[in-house]
């Protein structure tokens, strides 16, 4: 201990430091000396058994309390891995269901596909009957009726067309997208002002909610009264297929598609006068059975897609 101190005293550094060190070492000293006298002139007394019977019993404690802490900690490992096993079966659970989400989603879109693939056929099954009657009345030279049906023939087919390949796209994102989910991609909708705005499925994810946005569009706008009662239809463009209200929002939609927006008048009065515009009030010479679009200029040059049946 002596040697220590020297050695303390002797050594360079921080001065206050191994002062403090030094005075603890010679407190340490001197407390060792004097239990060294008390053993020697007190071979046994009742305080030095009862500071032995006092070590003794802490020993005890602390033993006992160590087994405490052991057993704690014993439990609580086990509860962490309760826990870590119940957190997988969770994730998994929520991974499964993803999954099996996307596939249905897949599949449905394969399958609109593979009605699309179909309906196509038939229309080039028509275009080769239609052919083969210009064939015939090229030599009866009747232009007139063939070449109509022909045109209206080759319109449906481009738009079909148009609607596969877009459908073709729309699987390539669900193929290729990994995890993306479709309803990341809106879908277009043109009202009935000519506005064109997408429609993010994620954020607008029921027909209320629809309902809501777009009746906040139309408000101080000509046709809100319309828009507030919902009338008027969804039309998709490519096909002009109206788009049904009972059907689930999810499946009503596709990432991509473009939507039409029309405004429905159908009132008594027209009925008894025949078919005509709701503003300048111009008696269209279709049936009354058929469905008919007038574009009405309005304030700021806007047209009006209006349908009246």
């Amino acid at each position: 201990m002596k040697d220590l101190v020297a050695a303390l005293d002797e050594s360079r550094g921080s001065a206050a430091e191994y002062r403090e060190v030094r005075l603890e070492l010679r407190a340490l000293e001197r407390a060792l000396l004097e239990v060294e006298v008390l053993s020697r002139s007190h071979a046994s007394t009742v305080k030095l058994n009862a500071l032995y019977g006092g070590k003794y019993h802490r020993k005890d404690e602390v033993t006992r309390f160590r087994a405490g802490i052991n057993a704690h900690s014993s439990s609580i490992n086990m509860l962490l891995a309760t826990v870590n096993v119940n957190l997988a079966q969770t994730n998994h659970k929520d991974i499964s269901d993803r999954l099996r989400e996307s596939s249905n989603r897949q599949n449905a879109l394969i399958q609109k596909f593979r009605d699309r693939l179909e309906e196509n056929n038939a229309l080039v099954s028509a275009r080769n009957a239609i052919t083969s009657k210009f064939k015939e009345a090229l030599r009866f030279e009747s232009f007139t009726q063939f070449g109509a049906e022909i045109k209206d023939f080759m319109l449906r087919i481009i738009n079909i067309n148009i609607a596969t390949y877009n459908t073709v796209i729309s699987i390539q994102g669900v193929i290729f997208g990994g995890q993306r989910s479709l309803t990341h991609e809106p879908f277009i909708l043109e009202d009935a002002i000519g506005r064109i705005s997408p429609v993010h499925m994620q954020f607008i994810n029921s027909w209320d909610a629809f309902d809501a946005v777009f009746e906040l569009r139309f408000r101080k706008i000509q046709g809100h009264t319309k828009v507030k009662h919902r009338e008027y239809t969804l039309q998709e463009h490519s096909t002009k297929r109206e788009i049904s209200r009972t059907r689930h929002w999810e499946g009503a939609f596709l990432p991509g598609q473009r939507i039409d927006m029309r405004l429905i008048f159908d009132s008594k009065e027209q009925s008894l006068i025949g078919t005509s515009c709701p503003s300048c009030k111009q008696v269209s010479e279709d049936s009354q059975d058929s469905e008919i679009q007038w574009q009405v200029i309005k304030q700021q040059l806007s047209v009006w897609k209006l349908t009246v049946n």
